[in-house]
């Protein structure tokens, strides 16, 4: 993960933080993975560090992020991007779901062609 933080970045990780939903759109490469992995730290952080939350912000216990990717090959990508910026991350798809089931872990990523699995009850 790059040093440097985007300004599109940290306009995102603000929305976010207000609650506010977003949708994000850049060009390929640029840094869309970053801007999660950096969400995630923050919000890790705030619920570690409740008094650097700005009023009226909180956030789950044991947080989690759930990121809808196009492709398995993506989510697969995505979740070594995250593991190597030291978060925990699992990909579900018709290849994974079984090996999901008890797991907890920060971020999540499913294809969006994915369907309700009765292995995730």
């Amino acid at each position: 993960m790059p040093h440097d933080t985007h300004n599109f970045q940290l306009e995102a990780i603000s929305h976010l933080l207000d609650n506010d939903d977003m949708l994000l759109l850049t060009a390929t490469g640029t840094g869309k993975t970053d801007t999660f992995i950096r969400t995630m730290h923050v919000i890790r952080y705030l619920t570690e560090n409740h008094a650097s939350a700005p009023e009226g912000v909180s956030f789950p216990h044991d947080p989690a992020m759930v990121i809808v990717c196009p492709t398995k090959a993506l989510e697969e990508e995505m979740e070594l991007k995250m593991r190597k910026a030291g978060l925990t991350a699992v990909a579900i798809n018709e290849d994974t779901v079984t090996l999901f089931a008890a797991r907890t872990c920060d971020m999540i990523f499913a294809s969006s062609s994915e369907r309700y699995s009765p292995a995730l009850d």
